[in-house]
């Protein structure tokens, strides 16, 4: 014997399928994991000293605090630069030279037709100094410029 259902019922009926069905699966927690874990985290030199790590609220010890060296390369373009600018950039830089030393090993390098190197790589910071001293005194933009003026006009007076 079959029953004939309202609409309304019907329709309740529909809606309490239709939830069950949309209903999500209980959320499982994820499992802790086993053993120990490494973590290696970059933090400003500032910083580094203020570092605490915590596990679950709690302040966990670590072994190693300590930052990779940087690589830093000085790059002084002699043909975009005027002779003014180089000058300054080598005395403003020799007065930061302990602390560029510091970062890692420092090379100068200048450009002008090519690029060359003026410093090899140095953490020395005297050194550093004193390389910078020697391009304030010895190399000069204009000087760059003016060569490679006169190559192309001695390559053009050639070629006409």
């Amino acid at each position: 014997m079959l029953r004939r259902l309202r609409p309304a019922a019907l329709a309740l009926a529909a809606a309490a399928a239709l939830a069950a069905a949309q209903e999500a699966p209980p959320e499982t927690p994820p499992a802790e994991p086993a053993g120990e874990i490494g973590v290696t985290v970059a933090l400003p030199a500032d910083e580094a000293a203020a570092a605490e790590v915590l596990a679950g609220g709690a302040a966990v010890p670590f072994r190693v605090l300590a930052r990779e060296p940087w690589q830093v390369a000085v790059y002084f373009d002699q043909l975009l630069s005027d002779p003014r600018t180089l000058r300054n950039a080598t005395v403003l830089l020799a007065e930061k030279a302990a602390a560029l030393a510091d970062l890692g090993p420092v090379q100068l390098l200048l450009g002008g037709e090519t690029v060359r190197s003026a410093l090899p790589p140095t953490r020395d910071s005297a050194v550093l100094a004193d390389a910078l001293a020697w391009l304030r005194v010895r190399e000069s933009s204009a000087d760059a410029q003016a060569s490679i003026r006169l190559d192309f006009a001695a390559a053009a007076a050639d070629g006409a």
